[in-house]
């Protein structure tokens, strides 16, 4: 994360509003707060949200925490953030018409010149591609986690573009390999970085 914030200040956006999707306790975000931004962070469980207030008083930035579904809609305006970032969240979207809206709702509330960041595995990961060769169909690149007990689906880069309608131009793509826990038990994780801008001009607050 710390290399998508150091791209957002080359493009000259040193504050502004970052929208962090299935933000959990708010690892990825709490640096941001720290530099000033105003973070909107989205999950599902209360447990998670309660430890990233916990963890972002007393910065200087703003937080806003909203317990929400990434399967519906976005509760924002059009063109509010200056910045989305999705680590994993995506995932275990596996219905294609949740899927689509998802890539097209982040498209929608992303400004002109904005920047999105999501973080994903890949079929070669260590935990997930064996699952998915055990799958009856690993050409649809989904498959069930019995440990987890949820449906998980890799996704690509032509997914979002298309779903995004063009609106969102590939930046960088970055490939990380590392040992990782899962469960108890350490396997090679393998996931992608993609950066992604909206076309338009930058936005945000310089210095």
């Amino acid at each position: 994360m710390a290399e998508f914030k150091a791209r957002l200040r080359r493009a000259g956006l040193h504050r502004g509003r970052l929208l962090d999707l299935g933000c959990g306790r708010g690892r990825n975000s709490l640096p941001f707060l720290r530099s000033g931004w105003t973070v909107c962070g989205l999950d599902v469980a209360p447990a998670a949200l309660k430890d990233f207030r916990r963890a972002g008083r007393g910065l200087p930035g703003r937080l806003e925490l909203l317990r929400h579904d990434l399967a519906e809609p976005l509760p924002f305006l059009d063109s509010h953030f200056d910045a989305v970032q999705e680590i994993t969240a995506a995932d275990n979207l596996t219905r294609g018409t949740r899927r689509r809206r998802f890539w097209s709702e982040i498209a929608r509330v992303l400004k002109p010149g904005g920047y999105f960041l999501t973080y994903h595995f890949l079929p070669q990961d260590g935990y997930y591609g064996p699952l998915l060769r055990k799958t009856r169909d690993p050409g649809r690149g989904r498959l069930y986690d019995p440990e987890a007990h949820m449906w998980f689906q890799f996704y690509s880069m032509e997914e979002i573009r298309g779903a995004a309608g063009n609106r969102l131009r590939l930046q960088s793509l970055k490939e990380y390999r590392y040992p990782g826990p899962m469960f108890g038990s350490t396997y090679r994780r393998v996931l992608q970085a993609a950066v992604w801008r909206r076309s338009g001009k930058n936005g945000g607050t310089r210095p």
